[in-house]
């Protein structure tokens, strides 16, 4: 009775570890790359501008926009247009700040099949040659597309600064 009984609990021992093999081998696994959503396409590329501009990486950050982007600003006369004209721009800002920081907080996300609209507000921090800190609050709308590659990029933004505060930086 005693060899019957370890004979039964050492075919439920070895059952048990063989459960886990015969259902991860029953699992299903995806065929090519995960594909991501349009709304987590869209939070990678907001997350992607935000660390280009950490990084004061003009290009990086160009290569995110469509050729055609249209980069709107208040108190800015003339639009930005094309991805070289902002590339341009922005090593030229960049160029006197140092520890750049972007905080993009989406408030409204639209969708619509090819095309998305996002509405949001941002800060924007660094430091001035003066050793000044600086930090810009506002809000921005920026249009998406996604091209005929595949991949989302910004294709239009509009941005107002509601208040910039500045303190010098301690020692």
């Amino acid at each position: 009775m005693e060899a019957a009984r370890a004979g039964v609990v050492m075919k439920l021992k070895l059952l048990l570890l063989l459960l886990p093999v015969v259902f991860g081998a029953c699992a299903v696994v995806p065929a090519g790359p995960v594909v991501l959503g349009a709304e987590s396409e869209l939070a990678l590329l907001r997350r992607l501008v935000e660390d280009t501009h950490g990084r004061r990486d003009a290009a990086a950050l160009g290569a995110l926009h469509a050729d055609t982007a249209v980069y709107e600003w208040r108190g800015r006369g003339v639009p930005l247009t094309g991805r070289a004209d902002l590339v341009r721009h922005l090593g030229e800002v960049w160029a006197n700040r140092r520890e750049l920081r972007l905080n993009l907080q989406a408030s409204e996300l639209r969708i619509h099949d090819d095309r998305a609209y996002e509405f949001g507000s941002y800060e924007e921090t660094w430091i001035d040659p003066t050793d000044t800190r600086v930090t810009e609050f506002g809000r921005y709308v920026t249009a998406y597309a996604r091209e005929a590659d595949g991949q989302w990029r910004i294709a239009r933004t509009v941005g107002f600064a509601n208040l910039v505060a500045a303190r010098a930086v301690a020692d």
